[in-house]
């Protein structure tokens, strides 16, 4: 899947887990990578989601967050919460 954001900022947008042919894509691990600009010139740019967090674990590492659908994640490795 493709999306153009028309702007500098946060660009909405989800999946509704269909293949680009319109069927159900197969269950596996799928990512996501933005880019500025296009071809070989393009920038790599970091990418942000928004999950549900399902509940906080106390690790010897520290705080994790188990995130739905996207698994566990330490404390420092979120932005924002909210």
């Amino acid at each position: 899947m493709t999306v153009q954001a028309g702007a500098a900022g946060a660009t909405a947008w989800q999946w509704d887990g269909l293949a680009e042919d319109g069927s159900p894509a197969p269950a596996g691990r799928y990512s996501i990578r933005a880019t500025a600009g296009g071809g070989e010139g393009g920038e790599g740019l970091d990418v942000r989601l928004a999950a549900r967090v399902d509940s906080v674990s106390i690790e010897p590492s520290g705080l994790v967050l188990n995130l739905s659908g996207l698994g566990s994640h330490p404390l420092s490795a979120i932005r924002r919460l909210g």
